[in-house]
């Protein structure tokens, strides 16, 4: 694949780069929030227990005595052989070896990686595509997301229409039949308006074109992106998804027109023109995410019911979502839980689908609506100390059960939050599947080529030890979910999470 076909993979990454460096960017707003008395204290390399092991003997070059690169003096480093993005890949390297949490990184032989690297990415040439396949191939070695190298855009090829407006559609890439994990996936509609906009087109429809170009081609040229660098099959779904918001991102006033399978006309091509909006939500800017509209939204899905068990069990379930984590938005949910439970809540969904993250430190006020004694949702690792997410007892905390849903968009903080509250007792996590499993803090830098290196600087641990990383979180109330229920206009994950807590408030009332 040369360098001009990865524009739509070069754009998604790109989004999902400036989502992911928001827990980065936040990092030192985190412990200035958190304060000395949460726990923060210099790590030693020896008192890690989660220092990643060293790779099989027939794997990369890796040192016997996990050496850390902490002492490393790189001015004395070789020169590497010449070529046009080999300045872009030792900035690459010296960045990982300087500033990655693990300071062994994973007892890799970083200095004979340098050379065998080098010279592959001299060897390319100007070939970006396959320069900045070696360097991925590098960083792949590592095993972790949100450690990723994007080659530049070139300046010829032709740039889809953007802007800060979009079209009025939810899409999610899901399957197209219930039951089957092999099923074929497509981009199904899962809401047909957005903020009050309605789109036209129906739920459940599949999405093939935006202003002429494939979906289904965009998809794949993401997912072989993903598997190329070694990436893990919870990522896909998250960068296909991402990849689709950018197709369907617009300028102010301006329109889209969308191709689609619709399936109240028994999947008949339709294409129509639909006018864009500018979403209204308030505003954030935080490092490389500029304007982000925030929303907030909370409503009451159950009251009690017809039946003397229900009417006893007062099955007043509240649903509140939010979509980002920004600490501006910190009082809006707090609002929101506090008029749900004025109005009688007595259990509570969090939607966390589609969340992204944001800025670790806004879990913790979160988290503190929810838990009257204290403890804490877990670990964060950096080079030079390591950081307590600590929870204040809040004795007038809403305790009654609570739900969390996640999906394949469901990256970062959202993550970190979930594991955390899951592994202290306090909530349930209902899903179709697993999280994105990209939960780690990076930073994203500018290479001299006009490439980016996205790379992580901490590692996030649990209270009980669990990591978001990778894996993703797993649901405990597993749900089938595909295209028909969309259709249908059913919400199988909602409906599956209702179930679950009135169940749980039934076994209450009646011990």
């Amino acid at each position: 694949m040369g360098a001009a076909d990865h524009g739509p993979l070069t754009r998604a990454t790109e989004r999902n780069l400036a989502l992911g460096s928001g827990l980065g960017l936040a990092l030192v707003a985190a412990l200035a929030l958190l304060g000395p008395s949460a726990g923060c204290k210099r790590k030693e390399p020896k008192d890690d227990p989660h220092s990643l092991a060293a790779l099989e003997a027939e794997g990369p070059p890796h040192t016997p005595s996990c050496r850390s690169w902490e002492d490393l003096d790189f001015s004395s480093l070789p020169a590497l052989p010449e070529g046009a993005h080999v300045a872009a890949f030792d900035q690459v390297w010296r960045t990982v070896a300087q500033k990655h949490y693990d300071p062994t990184l994973a007892c890799l032989d970083w200095l004979a990686l340098r050379e065998q690297y080098g010279q592959k990415v001299a060897a390319a040439g100007d070939d970006a595509a396959a320069a900045y396949a070696a360097i991925n191939e590098l960083l792949g070695l590592l095993g972790q997301s949100h450690l990723h190298a994007t080659a530049p855009t070139p300046t010829a090829k032709r740039e889809r229409e953007t802007g800060p407006a979009t079209v009025p559609i939810t899409v999610r890439w899901l399957p197209l039949t219930a039951k089957d994990p092999a099923a074929k996936r497509g981009a199904v509609v899962v809401d047909e308006a957005v903020d009050g906009h309605d789109s036209g087109v129906p739920r459940g429809a599949i999405l093939t074109e935006v202003a002429g170009e494939s979906v289904e081609e965009l998809a794949r040229d993401v997912a072989e992106g993903v598997a190329a660098r070694g990436g893990r099959a919870t990522e896909t779904g998250f960068m296909v998804a991402q990849a689709i918001g950018s197709m369907l991102s617009c300028p102010e006033g301006g329109s889209k027109q969308l191709s689609f399978l619709d399936p109240g006309n028994e999947d008949a091509a339709r294409t129509v023109e639909i006018p864009c909006f500018l979403p209204e939500g308030e505003r954030v800017s935080l490092g490389n995410l500029r304007n982000l509209p925030t929303t907030v939204e909370w409503r009451m899905i159950g009251a009690p019911g017809e039946t003397e068990a229900e009417a006893e069990a007062e099955e007043n379930i509240g649903y509140l979502a939010f979509n980002f984590w920004m600490l501006p938005m910190t009082e809006r949910v707090r609002a929101g839980v506090d008029e749900l439970r004025e109005a009688g809540m007595t259990a509570l969904i969090i939607d966390l689908r589609g969340n992204p993250g944001g800025v670790g430190a806004m879990s913790i006020p979160i988290a503190r609506m929810f838990v009257r004694e204290g403890t804490s949702l877990g670990r964060l690792q950096m080079r030079e100390f390591n950081q307590e997410f600590k929870i204040e007892p809040n004795p007038a905390a809403f305790d009654g059960p609570l739900a969390i849903l996640v999906d394949e968009g469901t990256a970062s903080t959202s993550e970190i939050f979930a594991v955390g509250m899951r592994d202290v007792g306090r909530v349930t996590i209902v899903g179709a599947g697993p999280s994105a499993g990209m939960a780690l803090p990076s930073m994203i830098e500018t290479l001299p080529d006009g490439g980016l290196i996205q790379y992580v600087v901490g590692d996030y641990r649990s209270a009980k030890g669990s990591a978001a990383e990778g894996e993703g979180v797993i649901p405990e109330v597993l749900v089938d979910e595909s295209r028909a229920d969309y259709a249908a206009r059913r919400d199988p994950v909602v409906e599956a999470a209702v179930d679950h807590l009135r169940q749980r408030l039934r076994d209450s009332a009646s011990n």
